[in-house]
């Protein structure tokens, strides 16, 4: 089958529908839920040689997962970049968001692994596309180069089939360049990746067609950083399914120990396990992997046992999206656990502790934050305080914002970053 036929029908064969269970410890649940589900290895073996040759290859097209968020106000739909096209000299790239993830892991999924020629053949002549529906704005479509309404890449069915494609290495941050650890964001600042205005991306005609993009140098020595974000993004050695929120409750007991919204695939001790897991089955292919995401961390975090964490998870279709569930099963501890559920959203700082974040704000006067909502879109707003002092309370300051509170339960974490 060629590409471009196995992308048209991705959505066949269907996804087996979630499953009804229940696990008390990540481990348990990572056997009946998790280990089943995993891709035939040598698929994913074979998939992570072809990208692996592929981001080593000069004439390479890259992706960047972002600008997939609006500008301030959530209708400004003209600031969407899914899809745009740069030319940049000595290598192009275009901006994306996670349903690109979905394609790489679905294929896999089903064990099949394109000609690496095909593959490099659809990037270079806009033929893979940038993502699927569900929404595309007006203004995204007439000037994304790369398709992203479903057209040339159907809907693999994750979500439908009740599940969420979980990365386990973060694709937006914890990356380590020239010593500084850095986010997608901050490094799409530093090295000229930024989304462009609209009118930037004029028209263009090449051997395959007519098209948009904008022309701007993207610097060389960016390139490894791209490499290191495509393999972060697609390579199925990154990404499990888990249930999509809605489709599961987690009861999260112990100090430190929280499922953000609700979400198993956003836990860090799930994370941490599932590469101890990975580990163990991909051996030295995932520690060669690892090698190649510029990590901020050791893989080998410091943790007693992720496995044996309690979770109480309950998971499948006819699980609703509270996580009121009443009194906990932990055997250990006996106590309520709503207090947990998004009583606060996760903020944090970049690289920085809070601390060293407030006493470069009181300086700069201004920062950006970086919102993620439970629905995978990304939206920022400048924070701006000329009255902030070493007394102030940052979380506090964000959490009493009209914003915040009338969209907190459905926001995921918040990211702050100084400008």
């Amino acid at each position: 089958m060629t590409l471009s036929d196995k992308l048209l029908t991705l959505n066949q064969p269907a996804l087996p529908q979630i499953k009804t269970g229940s696990n008390d410890t990540i481990a348990e649940f990572w056997d009946d839920f998790v280990a089943p589900l995993l891709p035939p290895k040598q698929a994913v073996i074979d998939m992570y040689n072809l990208l692996l040759r592929y981001v080593d290859d000069p004439e390479a097209v890259f992706v960047i997962r972002n600008y997939a968020n609006t500008v301030g106000d959530k209708k400004n739909y003209i600031s969407l970049r899914r899809g745009f096209f740069t030319k940049g000299g000595s290598y192009n790239y275009f901006f994306t968001d996670n349903f690109f993830a979905a394609y790489f892991y679905k294929m896999a999924f089903d064990g099949y692994v394109p000609n690496y020629n095909d593959f490099k053949e659809a990037m270079i002549s806009r033929e893979f596309p940038a993502r699927f529906g569900p929404f595309d704005s007006k203004f995204e479509r007439p000037k994304a180069a790369y398709s992203i309404d479903g057209k040339k890449g159907k809907n693999p069915g994750f979500t439908d089939a009740g599940y969420k494609i979980s990365h386990i290495i973060d694709n937006g941050e914890g990356y380590l360049i020239n010593g500084q650890v850095m986010s997608i964001t901050q490094w799409c600042n530093k090295y000229g990746f930024d989304r462009g205005d609209y009118q930037d991306y004029v028209p263009h005609t090449d051997s395959y067609g007519s098209f948009y993009a904008r022309d701007k140098i993207a610097p060389e020595q960016a390139r490894d950083i791209l490499k290191a974000q495509f393999l972060r993004l697609a390579c199925p050695l990154n990404h499990v399914l888990t249930p999509k929120i809605g489709r599961n409750r987690c009861h999260i007991l112990g100090q430190g120990v929280i499922a953000r919204q609700n979400d198993i695939g956003e836990m860090t001790e799930f994370q941490l396990y599932a590469m101890e897991q990975m580990e163990i089955l991909y051996g030295s292919v995932y520690n060669d992997y690892l090698s190649r995401l510029m990590l901020a961390t050791p893989k080998n975090k410091p943790m007693n046992n992720p496995g044996a964490t309690y979770i109480g998870i309950r998971y499948g279709n006819k699980i609703g999206a509270s996580t009121n569930t009443g009194k906990a099963r932990n055997p250990q501890k006996k106590q309520s656990t709503t207090s947990h559920q998004r009583s606060s959203v996760p903020i944090t700082f970049s690289g920085m502790n809070k601390n060293q974040f407030q006493k470069a704000f009181i300086i700069k006067k201004s920062a950006l934050l970086e919102i993620t909502f439970d629905d995978g879109h990304i939206e920022t707003k400048t924070w701006t305080c000329s009255r902030f002092t070493n007394h102030s309370n940052v979380a506090g300051n964000i959490r009493s914002k009209g914003w915040y509170k009338k969209r907190k339960n459905h926001i995921v974490k918040i990211e702050c970053i100084i400008i």
